[in-house]
């Protein structure tokens, strides 16, 4: 027996017999005894897996769940309930202690966090990115050792303390913004020491926490906002503003700049924009690819003035939020799940632009270079752009060199509208949105993209001479 339904309530609210559980819970019952916990949770025996109303009220519960544990259990090493957690260990990976101080020992040079952690069956799971994250301590059950996790340090049974590499996971190099976030959200006392609790960093660890579970997998793609929802609620602070299906709207420009990663999933990207509605296309959690939310990670002070401008730029092209119409599923909670139908009006820097199969030379133009990111086909590639002015008109972007088989209107005027989104004196880059007429619906848009063009030949200061039309469009 591995989970509890509406059959099977009255029997457990009698008994629950042991020895009928899937190994993973019997296993997870005989630590909690053996830690001398009294208290012991588990989802699929504490949520009536078949009932959506409980499953709905019980789901917005697991930041506190999770949050105020003492301690999580993470079967690590296991890629079902069926498998246990207490299984037989692999050979040991490190020697008894030795010298006259027993304090040096020998093992093998490897990154065992990378490979039996960040690598292991749990971390695919896209439910189980929050839990990791908000849990203030973790003993991680792997398929050679224990390893332990928390706020401040982690380590392993093979040394004292595992020291974390550069590339470690984004849950654990945030952890401690977000413990300091679950502290205050129940008024308890800090319990770690953080040195930057502003905004900008309060943003790069949403960003990271967002890159982390993006890359999991989820066996429902209803899922995708509700499986990050109680992280979520704890970010929903005054400095990070109103929460709009997954951004946050008090930088409303960096939040839309976000990126679908490269991968092989290309026909499955394309897949999930035509199937059952998740989120707005402006949102991260409207794709099923893995998201690049590195623009959040970007500080206002990388905001400077355009070098033929006497006015800092954020004045100039900033692209402000007007209004935001979010539909809830679940009435007064903002977290789950929108309908669609959800929209927000941005005011912002625009010009019309046309995509285009052909090449630049072709054309005889003089390109401006970038790199164009679409999310239907998980497009990333450098490709050329020309701005052509126009002396009585609004300026055109054309975009060279894109593929056509999942936009039949590249081409096409009038179909496509750029918006200018953030600039960075960190790398000289300007983001702008790529946005494609919603047919049927007066000045609406939906995203496909983003452009991300680099001061290259007379690229920054070319494109800020070009005339920028002010205009409020609806993105859908």
């Amino acid at each position: 027996m591995s989970k509890l339904t509406r059959e099977n309530l009255p029997h457990f609210k009698k008994a629950i017999v042991v020895g009928t559980l899937a190994p993973n819970f019997q296993d997870a019952i005989l630590i909690t005894h053996r830690l001398r916990f009294s208290f012991l949770w588990i989802d699929a025996l504490c949520i009536i897996q078949d009932c959506t109303v409980d499953w709905a009220k019980e789901s917005q519960k697991m930041v506190s769940v999770f949050g105020n544990a003492t301690l999580m259990i993470s079967a690590m090493a296991s890629p079902n309930s069926n498998t246990g957690i207490l299984v037989q260990r692999s050979a040991a990976s490190q020697s008894p202690r030795l010298g006259s101080n027993k304090d040096k020992y020998i093992r093998v040079e490897m990154e065992p966090w990378v490979s039996d952690i960040d690598n292991g069956p749990l971390s695919k799971r896209g439910w189980a990115a929050q839990e990791r994250i908000l849990a203030p301590r973790i003993l991680h059950y792997t398929s050679a050792q224990m390893m332990w996790e928390c706020s401040t340090m982690k380590c392993a049974e093979e040394s004292e303390r595992y020291t974390a590499p550069v590339n470690d996971s984004v849950a654990f190099s945030k952890k401690k913004e977000v413990q300091v976030l679950v502290d205050t959200f129940f008024g308890a006392p800090i319990s770690v020491e953080l040195e930057d609790t502003s905004h900008e960093s309060h943003m790069r660890a949403w960003g990271l926490c967002v890159s982390e579970y993006t890359r999991r997998d989820l066996t429902f793609r209803s899922d995708k906002l509700p499986a990050i929802a109680g992280l979520a609620s704890i970010f929903g602070t005054k400095s990070m503003g109103n929460y709009l299906a997954g951004i946050w709207d008090l930088d409303i420009g960096r939040s839309l700049a976000w990126s679908a990663s490269p991968n092989n999933r290309s026909e499955q990207i394309f897949d999930s924009r035509n199937s059952e509605y998740r989120a707005p296309s402006w949102s991260w959690a409207s794709n099923m690819a893995p998201v690049d939310v590195s623009s959040v990670t970007v500080s206002h002070t990388d905001l400077i003035h355009w070098p033929s401008a006497h006015k800092a730029w954020s004045r100039r092209h900033s692209p402000k939020l007007i209004e935001s119409h979010i539909l809830e599923k679940v009435p007064k909670n903002p977290y789950m799940e929108v309908l669609e139908g959800s929209y927000i009006v941005i005011e912002g820097s625009c010009c019309d632009a046309v995509f285009d199969e052909r090449t630049a030379s072709n054309m005889g133009f003089k390109p401006i270079y970038a790199t164009v990111d679409l999310d239907r086909d998980g497009f990333h590639e450098k490709a050329p752009l020309f701005l052509r002015m126009r002396k009585f008109a609004s300026s055109r972007l054309w975009v060279f060199n894109v593929r056509k088989p999942y936009y039949p209107s590249l081409g096409k005027q009038g179909r496509y509208v750029c918006l200018q989104l953030m600039f960075s004196s960190k790398n000289h880059t300007l983001k702008m949105l790529a946005l494609e007429a919603v047919g049927g619906l007066e000045n609406a848009y939906r995203r496909v993209g983003v452009i991300e063009c680099k001061e290259y030949r007379f690229g920054i200061k070319a494109l800020n001479d070009y005339r920028w039309e002010t205009r409020q469009l609806r993105l859908v």
